[in-house]
């Protein structure tokens, strides 16, 4: 039998059992009116080092402490509580089901934070997995067990979508950086350099004379195995580049999950004003601007960023159409991200902006067929551009 115990306004939590009310008042009450502090994990007040195995955090590294925030997956739907989070749904084979989480189980803490409402604010398990799950995906977590009514402290491999691309930056002249310089590292497509790569940037605060450690969490549906990639690497101070990478490693989508040790040269002070991490595409904003902005503006509801107008601007400079730029805004995974995976509207959003008309339902269903068949926004696209030719 089910009962709902409400904890406040808007908030419950369902538990199953006949005597709901003495058995779960006692489990509330504990979760609600202050688990002891001893429960929870008191974190050090060290960083761990380099090598440490510990579930508090990312490891540390000369220069400064690196979080990566990569997209640890736990692998269960929930409700946020006043107490914690309250499991809703747990998937199959995920890094929840293998520490044994069950629906109505309640996490309670995640690494040294508490969750819950907390000082007034609700403190969620999503955010605390980005800030405590270490960087190979552990994280301790608190549970409150609904089947036995007893706290259980476990440790969650998590699982990643991204493909984790890592390494060390070394200073050629081993100058003693000052506190207010960053790394920054940029995976760039130079096939296509107006394709911007998920995930595949980051800036760490450095200090000392390093080496400084990197990591960037490469989301897959931005990296194609027909285009070839640059690792980019500076380190700016103000509004000035210290150090560079004179010879970026070219690198493909067999190079993802591989490790990268660099080493930048001095730079003379270039200015970063104006321009992007690389500067291998310093801005040059001719007539085709305008034309891009307003195709930007149409599908994306955005105006470019720099490096994406530098880009198609040498794209169309190659001798490409404005229908080819066209279909490179409408193939691409920001697009089509606006859709929420519904495959037909994407697909009539598409014919409608090709064509300038709305397909009938014939078209839709041969198209949309393509799409499956193919697995390629950018092929559907360029045969609807075609077709209409």
């Amino acid at each position: 039998m089910n009962k709902l115990i409400a904890f406040g306004v808007g908030i419950a939590l369902l538990v199953s059992g006949e005597h709901v009310s003495a058995q779960s008042s006692t489990w509330v009450d504990m979760l609600s009116g202050a688990l002891p502090r001893s429960t929870f994990p008191t974190p050090s007040t060290t960083q761990p080092s380099a090598s440490s195995t510990g579930n508090w955090g990312a490891p540390s590294y000369a220069g400064g402490y690196l979080n990566t925030r990569r997209d640890w997956k736990l692998g269960v739907g929930i409700q946020n509580n006043e107490v914690g989070a309250i499991v809703t749904t747990v998937a199959p084979g995920s890094a929840a089901q293998q520490v044994g989480l069950g629906v109505n189980d309640v996490v309670v803490a995640a690494g040294p934070s508490r969750l819950g409402l907390v000082d007034g604010r609700v403190i969620e398990l999503a955010e605390e997995i980005k800030r405590y799950a270490d960087s190979y995906g552990r994280i301790n977590l608190l549970i409150m067990d609904s089947r036995t009514r007893s706290l259980r402290s476990v440790t969650a491999n998590l699982t990643s979508n991204s493909s984790a691309l890592s390494g060390s930056i070394a200073i050629r002249d081993n100058m003693n950086l000052p506190a207010g310089a960053y790394l920054n590292v940029q995976l760039k497509n130079i096939t296509r350099p107006f394709y911007e790569v998920g995930g595949g940037s980051t800036t760490v605060a450095v200090q000392g004379f390093g080496p400084f450690a990197y990591e960037l969490n490469v989301d897959p549906r931005y990296v194609s195995p027909s285009d070839q990639y640059q690792l980019i690497a500076t380190i700016t101070y103000g509004a000035q580049i210290l150090y560079q990478l004179n010879n970026p490693p070219t690198l493909n989508a067999s190079s993802l999950g591989q490790n990268y040790n660099l080493v930048l040269d001095r730079s003379g002070g270039i200015s970063t004003a104006g321009s992007s991490v690389s500067a291998a595409y310093p801005p040059s904003f001719g007539g085709s601007s305008e034309a891009i902005s307003k195709l930007f503006l149409q599908y994306l509801g955005r105006a470019p960023s720099s490096a994406e107008l530098v880009g198609w601007q040498g794209y169309l400079s190659q001798g490409n159409s404005l229908d080819a730029l066209k279909v490179g805004i409408l193939s691409s995974i920001k697009y089509r991200e606006m859709f929420r995976g519904d495959d037909a509207a994407y697909v009539q959003s598409l014919v409608t902006a090709l064509v300038n008309r709305t397909p009938n339902q014939q078209e839709l269903s041969f198209w949309l067929g393509r799409l499956q068949a193919t697995g390629s926004a950018e092929t559907v696209a360029r045969e609807i551009l075609d077709q209409r030719r």
